[in-house]
């Protein structure tokens, strides 16, 4: 996926589900549908494996973020770039 840090995103991906806790019996852990998600946010870090995306950015000192999530890239479906950041000159 080829998007750069800052970019502004939409990320169409599989969100993974908490089904179950503590132990109990195969035959009642249920088969769900997947959940796709369309989340829209600013890329914080592009690596091999996953995107993380924050909500809002100290774009000036780039030290300060709010709201991260981090997406596996094995459940990414889609990326649209949005707007591609440009450095002020």
């Amino acid at each position: 996926f080829k998007c750069g840090e800052y970019d502004i995103i939409s990320i169409e991906w599989d969100d993974s589900a908490h089904i179950h806790h503590g132990w109990d019996s195969v035959d009642n852990v249920p088969i769900f549908e997947d959940n796709t998600i369309i989340t829209v946010g600013i890329v914080l870090h592009n690596t091999e494996d996953h995107i993380i995306i924050v909500q809002s950015i100290d774009i000036e000192s780039r030290s300060v973020c709010s709201n991260s999530l981090k997406i596996p890239k094995s459940c990414i479906k889609k990326i649209d770039i949005l707007k591609k950041f440009k450095e002020k000159v």
